[in-house]
């Protein structure tokens, strides 16, 4: 048991609430009746380190923070013992979890989250839950997603697990070769090599892919050759990247250095490549893209009306839509042969900052499926957009008149996403009624908030 340390008399008096008198003995020995001995205090016996703290605690505060630890303490089954053994945590994240329990306060880094909400859940800290919860929400990126994501299914928190696919969808390319990708299970590999909506070149996923089995290689202590790591992955696995999608340079210089494939899969891929018919190809060739989709807002298309452009004057239309989707792209009118600098942003209506912004010049093109000419202005990446939410897309246009769109419809539909537009006049004309903004160009999500 640990030993009351050395206080001055009175201390008491100089915490004035009981949330600084609680404060006072987070991790302190004094008046202690438990410690902790958390992984990494204990060798593979389960014997002490020397030098190894134990982290003290008070059975009352954990008690009433915690029906775990009221039941390990008070209840029919309690321990006996002063000293517990935690093999399944550190001592970074114990110490956030008893922060929380004796200050209501915790300090949560991207190396602690996933151990602190592991124990949260384990001793039904629910607020504390929520907090690691929340951070996740607000700090998940590539880089981390593939740590969060194991966590996120194992503890069935459907929310986050959907945002962890999401950004994986759309920023693939960099969170396969983020590190935490190397340790995923071989189930989440075959769950990420089985989508369709992955938003990363093939020959990526094959080098993470190798970098997974490599990884693998080294785990258990075998040789890390093109034979191992085939044996490790398995063809059920390996013929989950799609070779076909590959460029022929890309696979004569990445997958055939990697020496996974035996000689009857080479020559099948090399006849794919040469474009010589070979019905025995085993690896797909579905490619991984979303299909664009169109919102259409005008039922006519004008172009004597000579739309003008006066300068300083936006035009910008106001939307919400019914399910969560991701915007592409907006199309604007043009002219033909006309050329127009356009200060273009996107944004939530509620808020000054741009989600989007670009300052450009364009050609417009005749635009075949639709009728009139315009041009595309496409985002770096698509954007995500919640339901019920509403956002504004915006254009400082300069150039020659354009086209114009006549009885747009305040809402629009397509494959069961809903549209819904302001109807309200920009500064240089355009309403849910008439105006620029003839398209906007978007994919669907299975996603829901």
């Amino acid at each position: 048991m640990a030993t009351a340390s050395r206080v001055e008399g009175n201390w008491q008096t100089a915490k004035k609430t009981i949330r600084e008198r609680n404060k006072f003995m987070f991790n302190n020995p004094l008046l202690s009746d438990v410690e902790f001995l958390p992984r990494g205090a204990t060798d593979a016996k389960g014997v002490r380190r020397m030098n190894e703290a134990t982290i003290p605690a008070h059975k009352y505060v954990l008690a009433i923070g915690s029906p775990v630890f009221f039941a390990m303490f008070y209840g029919e089954l309690a321990e006996t013992t002063d000293i517990i053994e935690l093999p399944d945590c550190d001592s970074e994240s114990l110490l956030e979890l008893l922060r929380y329990l004796y200050c209501d306060e915790v300090e949560l880094t991207g190396s602690n989250v996933m151990q602190v909400l592991y124990l949260a859940n384990k001793y039904v800290v629910s607020s504390l839950a929520a907090e690691c919860n929340d951070f996740l929400h607000s700090n998940l990126c590539p880089e981390n997603v593939f740590a969060v994501l194991p966590s996120a299914v194992k503890f069935e928190d459907k929310i986050l697990a959907n945002k962890c696919w999401e950004i994986i969808d759309h920023e693939g390319n960099q969170a396969v070769k983020s590190e935490p990708f190397k340790c995923i299970d071989k189930a989440l590999l075959v769950s990420v090599l089985e989508r369709s909506t992955i938003n990363c070149p093939e020959v990526h996923l094959f080098e993470a892919m190798m970098d997974w089995a490599s990884n693998e290689c080294k785990r258990r202590g075998c040789s890390d050759t093109g034979k191992e790591k085939r044996n490790i992955l398995g063809e059920e696995v390996l013929y989950l990247c799609r070779f076909p999608l590959m460029a022929h340079d890309e696979f004569a210089k990445t997958v055939l250095d990697a020496d996974v494939l035996n000689r009857k899969e080479v020559v099948q891929m090399f006849k794919y490549f040469a474009k010589i018919s070979d019905d025995s190809l085993c690896f797909s060739t579905a490619a991984r893209v979303e299909k664009s989709l169109f919102i259409r807002r005008f039922e006519r298309y004008e172009t004597f009306s000579t739309w003008k452009y006066v300068r300083k004057l936006k035009d910008f239309i106001g939307f919400s839509v019914d399910q969560p989707v991701k915007v592409r792209g907006v199309t604007l009118f043009g002219s033909e042969g006309g050329t127009y600098k356009v200060k273009f942003c996107f944004k939530k209506t509620s808020s000054t900052t741009n989600v989007f912004y670009k300052n450009v010049s364009f050609v417009s093109l005749l635009m075949e499926e639709e009728g009139y000419y315009g041009y595309d202005v496409m985002f770096d990446k698509p954007i995500r957009l919640s339901a019920n939410k509403e956002y504004t897309v915006e254009a400082l246009i300069e150039g020659p008149p354009s086209w114009r769109g006549l009885e747009g419809n305040c809402t629009q539909q397509c494959e069961g996403v809903t549209f819904t537009f302001l109807n309200e006049n920009s500064p240089n004309g355009t309403s849910a009624s008439m105006g620029q903004f003839p398209r906007i160009i978007f994919y669907k999500t299975v996603f829901r908030d």
